[in-house]
Parts: structure tokens; C-alpha cells; sequence
């Protein structure tokens, strides 16, 4: 288990719709948990999200992720996402195919820790992280301090 759990896929491009104040989408998988990306809320469900592309097909087995940076303290504006759904597209589907939501949206734990997915899908070329819900109603930026993707 800890092979699976150690085994990260580093090859990744990290891209989203919107970044705020330099707080760009590589951020959130820099390793490091004093940075994040960050991105003002827009209306309307599944437009907040993070897009990651593997350089290859990838066995995808767990999904981490870690809510706030751990440094500067975030405004009350900003918030992490409560609700995230994990969804793949798999090698040689067009970009324009849509993504398959075939797991059910995760409830991510205000700790500040980095909390693990099963996600179990095999030749995965793109991960989408949308989020579904702010951790408070009165947010109006959100942001992801890291991402990580187990392989195999």
C-alpha cells in the first residue's frame, strides 16, 4: 500500500479558467504548502476548477488534496472548497469530449492536511477538479494549496 501511496505522477500540466494576484494553478502542485492557487468564484456550477494533463496515460489511483496554504492566513473572503468532484478523461478521447463523472463528489476536511481519494481509473490523460462548494456561503475566492496524483 505505502508503494501506491508514494508513487506520485509528476509530469502534469496544471490549468484553470482563472488565477488571482499571481496565485497561478502550478501552484497547487508546487509541493509546497505555503503557496496555492486561487481563483475568484464565478456563478454557476462546474466553472471553478483545476485541470491537470499527464504526459502520458496514466493508471490513476488516489487524488490528494490539501485545502489552505498554510501561510499567509486567507481572508474571509477566500475560502477552500467543501465539495470537489473528481473527474477523468481518458486517453484518446478527443479534448473536446467532456469529462466522465464517474465518482461521486468528495467532502474535502478543513484541517489543513492533505486528505487522499481512490479514484482507480486506468489510462487517464486529464484530471478535473471541480468545485462544487466553497466552505462558506459568503466566499468569494477560492483556493487549493496542493494536488498530488498516485499512480501505478
Amino acid at each position: 500500500m505505502d508503494e501506491l501511496l508514494d508513487h506520485h505522477v509528476r509530469d502534469l500540466e496544471m490549468t484553470a479558467p482563472d488565477s488571482i494576484d499571481g496565485r497561478e494553478p502550478k501552484l497547487a502542485n508546487d509541493k509546497f504548502s505555503n503557496t496555492s492557487w486561487a481563483a475568484n468564484l464565478k456563478d454557476g456550477e462546474r466553472e471553478n476548477y483545476l485541470e491537470a494533463t499527464f504526459a502520458g496515460p496514466t493508471r490513476l489511483v488516489y487524488v490528494f488534496i490539501t485545502g489552505l496554504s498554510s501561510e499567509p492566513p486567507p481572508s474571509r473572503e477566500e475560502q477552500r472548497p467543501s465539495k470537489v468532484l473528481i473527474s477523468v478523461r481518458h486517453e484518446g478521447a478527443r479534448k473536446e469530449t467532456t469529462y466522465q463523472d464517474i465518482f461521486p463528489v468528495v467532502e474535502v476536511v478543513n484541517d489543513g492536511k492533505r486528505h487522499g481519494f481512490y479514484v482507480g481509473a486506468d489510462n487517464v490523460r486529464d484530471v478535473k477538479l471541480t468545485i462544487m462548494e466553497p466552505s462558506s456561503p459568503a466566499a468569494k475566492t477560492v483556493s487549493i494549496a496542493g494536488v498530488q496524483f498516485s499512480g501505478r
